[in-house]
């Protein structure tokens, strides 16, 4: 005969069921990965001590003294576990459900605090003159600083601005050692230049400010940057006559072309820091170039050195459809190359490298060629 708590243990069950789940789901990502083991094993033991009772209390009704003994044993051995698991389960659910609401709380606190951070002093006397409740409220005012942008000529052409500042890139972030990091300077120069990550963090320093304007038709106002200008590291070479473009250099074989006019204009510098901060990995860290006046895809990320050339060299989302030169102002973003003259462009590209490709192999005929007459056998 079935015990009169039946009905009892049954929705302490259904509870501790429900409490692991929502323990479960609550614990991923926001506790060690062993919680759902251990959860998991917890309800595999409730369930399997329900199991028992039922079955044990469905024959119960045998008169036999043993069998009523043994079911009564077994009976409070599945309650005991019954009641364990779901104050277990019930337990941890709270805590998972604790530690999710909290983590979120905490990342939405962050995020606020790090856009309210960024914001310049262009956008705080905007806020100001708004009334403070915009920041709190709402898009935080964006829709207005947007417009007054507009009205003194601070966006460009099909531009939006952002607070924020998103993260786009090609592949993954490479792993920065500074003990293997050089930046090489190649090319039309006199002499070339090698500088470990400590010379070139000992080259003089400079702040700029200036506006950031993506392809992907966001802008970012009035961010601080420090880092070596363009015009001091040129002063560590002597360029060679006919030096008029540089092909910026980055890992992992990343490129992208610029006139070395525009590279030498006084707010253009190699940045290690944003806004008073270390420049983030995501963003370009440890050393990034930025060239305010063109697309940020020209404010290469990750550079390692340029290489000055007598001719337009087209980097890598240059030769992907992107413009070859990038000017905001004029929307170029894309396909700014006539068809032949990018055929032309790539044909002389694919010339040099099969040409460096050629003298490579030249070098190594020759070195093997003595090799040959060698006796190899003993």
């Amino acid at each position: 005969m079935i015990q009169p708590n039946f009905w009892i243990l049954v929705v302490m069950l259904l509870s501790g069921t429900v409490g692991g789940v929502l323990n479960y789901l609550g614990a991923r990502g926001e506790e060690p990965k062993n919680a759902g083991f251990w959860q998991s094993l917890l309800g595999g033991m409730v369930v399997c001590s329900f199991i028992v009772l039922l079955f044990l209390n469905m024959i119960s009704s045998n008169p036999i003294d043993a069998v009523k003994g043994t079911v009564n044993a077994a009976g409070d051995l599945s309650k005991l576990f019954v009641l364990a698991g779901f104050c277990l389960v019930a337990g941890g659910s709270s805590r998972a459900f604790i530690t999710t609401l909290s983590a979120r709380v905490l990342r939405e606190t962050k995020a606020t605090r790090q856009e309210v951070q960024q914001m310049t002093s262009y956008t705080a006397e905007n806020l100001i003159s708004r009334g403070s409740e915009m920041a709190l409220f709402g898009d935080g005012g964006r829709r207005e600083l947007e417009k007054k942008a507009k009205e003194d000529g601070r966006l460009p052409p099909g531009q939006s601005l952002t607070l924020k500042w998103p993260v786009l890139h090609y592949g993954g972030v490479p792993h920065f050692d500074a003990a293997k990091w050089d930046f090489k300077i190649s090319g039309l120069v006199e002499e070339p230049v090698r500088l470990t990550w400590e010379e070139f963090r000992a080259l003089p320093q400079t702040e700029v400010t200036s506006d950031f304007h993506c392809v992907t038709r966001w802008s970012r106002l009035d961010n601080r940057w420090k880092g070596v200008l363009f015009t001091d590291v040129m002063k560590l070479i002597k360029p060679k006559p006919g030096a008029e473009f540089a092909l910026v250099l980055a890992e992992e074989g990343y490129t992208a072309n610029v006139p070395l006019a525009d590279l030498l204009r006084p707010d253009v510098l190699f940045t290690f820091e944003h806004d008073g901060e270390p420049l983030a990995a995501e963003h370009g860290g440890p050393l990034r170039l930025i060239a305010p006046h063109l697309h940020a895809w020209k404010s290469v990320k990750w550079v390692r050195g340029f290489m000055l050339l007598d001719h337009d060299r087209l980097g890598f989302w240059e030769r992907n459809g992107y413009h070859a030169y990038g000017d905001p102002w004029k929307e170029q973003r894309y396909s700014g190359t006539s068809r032949s003259e990018a055929k032309n462009l790539r044909a002389r590209d694919a010339s040099e490298s099969y040409s460096l490709s050629a003298r490579r192999l030249q070098l190594l005929t020759r070195l093997i060629a003595p090799m040959k007459s060698l006796n190899w056998t003993r």
